[in-house]
Order: structure tokens, then C-alpha cells, then sequence
């Protein structure tokens, strides 16, 4: 049985860890992409091809890459005119169908099989050209469904969230459950990166296929912090995200506001903030920041003591493992990634969604006990997070014997 795979996706999600852990098993017959930078070599380095040297890993050889005109010319041209959400999403709609096809195109020329992200499979998946391929469909983002039943919920509870809502339901229904749901159905086999998102997808007609999953990684290093901190008058708090329902920041600045701390700070960066949550944040000890460099992003992780972000939906949650890398202890939901990580308690604290008794407890507690952190420990456990043993994962579940969960 042949063991090589084509993957496809639109920038460079995940970092090209999926396709990557196929080529370092030599199984990687192509990735289809909208855009890959070539190598360059010094050239790379200069300042006018950093930004775009994100768009390679050297580890993919750019023969391995087949460009999508048409993805391309929707993003420089047709997503430039949507000047909406709802225009943008169906711009990114047609786009993904683009994708799916031209990988099923290339599956059948180089005689492979299709890995495929949730919302690019369906147009490969369900055409007759692929009966005789094997399908694995690698699914990051939680159901819409289920989502949306958590997100109305908490609405319900905290009618400040309304308008950050509106902008999850259309986002949702947009998206076309559906899809999902025939994508998973026609899947040979499913990879997720939590098993919050698995328990989304979960279904009579998933339940008896192979389902692994795999936690992402990250760029971490063993290095540790020069020094070891000096006690500071005050415990840094730090929120990384989009300030909307869906990363519980309103729960946070309720819980804040009512703790009024007088010896912690939070610091809130995001590209876009609920209008609701605003009143919210006008506290003496909240700060509100908008998009950040990499470098000033890395400086406030490394600067700060907590890391907190009580999701209510999250399909994994990167800047979990961000701020871990950087020695920040960390709080979070069960609805993430986190559960997968089997975090150490001086690592972090993983609470229920929504639970806002549990989450004043929990930095009542964090604020009295943060000077008894180690940086440096919580370093150590974020060098074991790492994308070589997702990537190792990944390319077990793509091997040609595989079993049913439970059988």
C-alpha cells in the first residue's frame, strides 16, 4: 500500500508542521498552498523578505509546492474589495474549494493520498476521482454547532457579550456546519489537535474511526531565564487574543473588577475588542494595548507573571504554549488544548468555562502564591511541548494499519 500524501492549505497554518512531518518521513507527495517563498539564501535574511520568508520552512523543498493561482488572486484582489465579514468569508469559501480540487488533482497525479484540513476536503473527498484514495482529515477548529449552543449560553448569562456574538454567529453560520460534518463522514481517518475539538466532531459516524490526537507544539528552547527573577510589589497578568466572547475576557474583567486587586496588574492585548467589554476594562490596574511586534509580544510574555485567557471555545490555544515557553504560569479552560498537555500544577491551572466562582479562586490564589513561581521549571515543561512530537504523531496516524478506537 502506498504511503504518500498530498496536504493542502491556504498560508502557512500550523507553520507546515503537517506537511513537514510527512517529508521528514519521506510520505510528503505535495503540499497545494496559495503562496511559498523560494529560498533565496542570504537574500531571506534582508528586511524587505522577512515577512515573507514566513512562508517557507526549509525543511519543504520548494519543488514539493504547488502554487494556487486562483487563491492568490482572490486574496490580493477579490478579499481587497469585501469590505465585510460576510463578504470575506465567502471569498475565503470559494478559495478553499479551489484548494481542495487542485489537491485532489495532484493526489491523482503523483498517485497519492489526500491529508486535508477541515474546510478544504470536501470537493476532494466527495468527487468519484478519489474513491480509491485514503482520506485523512486533519480537523483544528471545534464544530460550529456545538459551539454555538456554549456561546448562547454564556450570552444568556453576560448580555454584554452581544456584540462579539453577532459577529461568532455569522462567522458560524457562514462557515457551513454541514461541510464539516460530510468532511469527517467521508474521512477514512481524523487527527485533531485537542480532544476538545475531537468531542466536537464526535458522532455516530465518527465514533468507529480511527480518531488521534495531537497537540500542538512549540519553538521553545531549554535555555533558561538568565536570572532568577527578582520579587516585584505587584503580580503581572497578561491576555493575548481578540477581545470577543469566544476568549472569556469579559469573564476575566468581571472577576478583575470584582477582586479590584491592589497588588496585580493585567495587561490586555488584542487587535479587536468587544464594544460591550470596554466599560468593562476601565479598571486602575487594567491596561488595554492593540496588535504588538513579535518583539514587544515576547517582551510582555517574558515581563509578565500569569498568562490568562478562560476560553469558552478553543480549538487548541498557541499563546498557551507562548507564554509557557516564556516562564509565564498559566490559566485556562478545559475547553482548549490544555487537558492534552498533562500541565504540572506549577505550570498552570485548567478550570471549567464560564465558572467565574472557580476563576476569582484560582487568581485570588495565583496572586498570593506567584512569588513562589519557577520561570525556569515552567520552561523545562514547555521544551517537552514540542512540534517534533507533533509532527511525530501526526505521521503515525497517516501509517497504512490503523485501528478503530476500541476495537
Amino acid at each position: 500500500m502506498k504511503n504518500s500524501w498530498v496536504v493542502a492549505f491556504n498560508r502557512n497554518r500550523d507553520f507546515y508542521q503537517v506537511p513537514l512531518a510527512l517529508q521528514e518521513r519521506k510520505a510528503l507527495a505535495g503540499l497545494v498552498t496559495d503562496f511559498y517563498m523560494p529560498s533565496l539564501g542570504p537574500l531571506n535574511r534582508l528586511k524587505t523578505f522577512q515577512r515573507l520568508s514566513r512562508r517557507r520552512d526549509d525543511g519543504i523543498p520548494f519543488k514539493k509546492v504547488q502554487w494556487n493561482a486562483s487563491a492568490l488572486r482572490l486574496q490580493l484582489f477579490d478579499l481587497q474589495r469585501a469590505k465585510n465579514g460576510s463578504r470575506r468569508i465567502e471569498v475565503f469559501k470559494k478559495l478553499d474549494k479551489n484548494l481542495s480540487r487542485a489537491a485532489l488533482r495532484l493526489a491523482l497525479r503523483k498517485n497519492a493520498d489526500l491529508l486535508l484540513y477541515s474546510g478544504y476536503a470536501l470537493e476532494a473527498f466527495e468527487s468519484e476521482d478519489s474513491a480509491s484514495l485514503r482520506k485523512g482529515l486533519f480537523v483544528f477548529h471545534p464544530h460550529g454547532g456545538p459551539s454555538l449552543e456554549i456561546l448562547q449560553a454564556d450570552l444568556e448569562e453576560h448580555p454584554e457579550a452581544a456584540e462579539s456574538h453577532r459577529w461568532h454567529r455569522t462567522e458560524i453560520e457562514l462557515s457551513d456546519g454541514d461541510r464539516l460534518d460530510a468532511e469527517t463522514e467521508m474521512a477514512d481517518f481524523l487527527i485533531c489537535a485537542s480532544s476538545f475539538t475531537a468531542s466536537t466532531v464526535a458522532n455516530g459516524k465518527t465514533s468507529q474511526k480511527p480518531l488521534t490526537i495531537a497537540p500542538y507544539g512549540c519553538f521553545s528552547s531549554e535555555s533558561l531565564l538568565a536570572q532568577a527573577p527578582t520579587k516585584k510589589d505587584r503580580v503581572s497578568f497578561l491576555f493575548v487574543g481578540q477581545g470577543v466572547q469566544r476568549k472569556g475576557l469579559h469573564h476575566l474583567l468581571k472577576v478583575w473588577k470584582k477582586l479590584n486587586p491592589k497588588s496585580a496588574t493585567l495587561t490586555i492585548v488584542s487587535s479587536s475588542y468587544d464594544p460591550g467589554f470596554l466599560k468593562l476594562s476601565d479598571q486602575p490596574s487594567v491596561t488595554l494595548l492593540g496588535p504588538q511586534s513579535t518583539s514587544n509580544l515576547q517582551k510582555l510574555y517574558e515581563e509578565s507573571d500569569v498568562f490568562v485567557m478562560p476560553s469558552l471555545i478553543e480549538g487548541f490555544g498557541l499563546v498557551y504554549l507562548e507564554a509557557l515557553s516564556a516562564g509565564c504560569f498559566i490559566i485556562g479552560t478545559e475547553n482548549s488544548g490544555l487537558p492534552d498537555l498533562n500541565l504540572p500544577e506549577y505550570c498552570g491551572q485548567i478550570l471549567q468555562p464560564g465558572n467565574l466562582e472557580m476563576l476569582q479562586a484560582t487568581l485570588e490564589q495565583t496572586i498570593d502564591q506567584a512569588q513562589h513561581f519557577d520561570p525556569n521549571a515552567i520552561r523545562r515543561f514547555a521544551a517537552t511541548c514540542s512540534w517534533s512530537a507533533f509532527r511525530s504523531t501526526v505521521a503515525e496516524a497517516c501509517q497504512p494499519v490503523r485501528q478503530p478506537i476500541g476495537s
